[in-house]
């Protein structure tokens, strides 16, 4: 028996100490995204998009300077466009004006590694390995001719079509 309390008794301190070295809870926060590289070069109206984040970390205190966080996120990234066709004569007088924005939402995990300074403040760096799982693309399309009394409007909705969009990003992540 008295080996029974004494093992409940260092199960309780063990607990404690570990409970003070272990936190977690809820996480969110905003994106600003943009699409960047070879294939976006040419096209001058893309431009910075919000989204935001939300989910859950887990963060393990090494020492008293040093932890580390691991996080799953919900995460929405994108870019907005828009850009004016107007041709050339001979061709048809009409023009053509297009505003859109692609959403792509994925989930994120990152593993950062934090230094803990006195102050309470943190720097932290590490990976981060993202999955996509949906990707909306929303466009209205206006056309104006002159020969009609109004322009017409055009709105689409695409879902769902990830070919041509990496599915797994790799990253770094850090910050103050």
């Amino acid at each position: 028996m008295k080996k029974f309390f004494l093992f409940a008794i260092m199960l309780c301190v063990w607990t404690l100490s570990v409970a003070q070295q272990i936190c977690g809870g809820p996480k969110a926060g905003l994106n600003v995204a943009n699409f960047l590289g070879e294939n976006f070069k040419s096209l001058k109206g893309y431009n910075y998009k919000f989204g935001f984040h939300v989910g859950g970390f887990f963060n393990y205190n090494f020492s008293l300077n040093f932890s580390m966080q691991s996080e799953i996120l919900f995460s929405q990234r994108g870019s907005t466009y828009k850009y004016s066709y107007i041709p050339v004569p001979p061709a048809a007088p009409n023009t053509t004006e297009t505003t859109g924005a692609y959403t792509l939402n994925y989930i994120e995990v990152p593993i950062l590694f934090q230094l803990n300074f006195a102050d309470g403040s943190h720097l932290y760096t590490g990976p981060v390995i993202s999955s996509l799982i949906t990707l909306n693309h929303k466009y209205e399309t206006i056309t104006t001719t002159p020969s009609l009394p109004t322009p017409v409007t055009t709105i689409s909705v695409e879902s769902g079509d990830k070919d041509g969009y990496r599915t797994t990003d790799f990253g770094l992540c850090g910050g103050l």
